[in-house]
């Protein structure tokens, strides 16, 4: 219901824009399965319900990913926060646990080919598990793995 609600309500947001146009898809049973929000030629917002619950937000400009790409597990809590431009993944991109806690985040750069991401345990302490640590062509050169207090435990090689 809150996602059905929250659909509606980004539906008379956007329609008091005379350049928005909303297409609505339903599904088999008569439920509202997408929410696509045109905002011009080439800018659109796509909402994707499952079961009266958003799946995923998805923004798009020239038919690619572009700015905040949201997705929810079925309890409604975040799982995936995703920057993107122009279709590619940048800057800060983070990944949660079903509970609400941070999985893992990952740092993409434009300037040039680099990435940078870590990764947690799940727990209340939500202490660093490992970090991944890539090169400027895209080569993994190290992973730290840390304990489940946080406390470094080795470097390790890719292979």
């Amino acid at each position: 219901m809150k996602g059905s609600t929250l659909v509606i309500l980004s539906l008379i947001l956007y329609s008091c824009n005379s350049d928005v146009n909303e297409k609505i898809i339903i599904d088999s049973k008569n439920k509202i399965r997408n929410v696509e929000i045109v905002e011009n030629d080439t800018t659109k917002t796509i909402i994707s319900i499952r079961n009266g619950k958003i799946e995923s937000i998805s923004r798009y400009l020239n038919n690619k990913m572009n700015g905040e790409q949201l997705k929810f597990y079925e309890n409604g809590n975040l799982a995936k926060k995703i920057e993107a431009s122009g279709g590619n993944k940048k800057g800060y991109n983070y990944e949660f646990y079903p509970s609400g806690s941070i999985l893992s985040y990952n740092f993409y750069c434009e300037i040039y080919p680099c990435y940078y991401g870590v990764e947690y345990w799940n727990g209340p302490l939500n202490t660093l598990k490992k970090s991944i640590h890539y090169g400027k062509k895209g080569e993994i050169y190290k992973i730290r793995l840390f304990d489940s207090l946080g406390y470094f435990i080795k470097d390790t090689l890719p292979f």
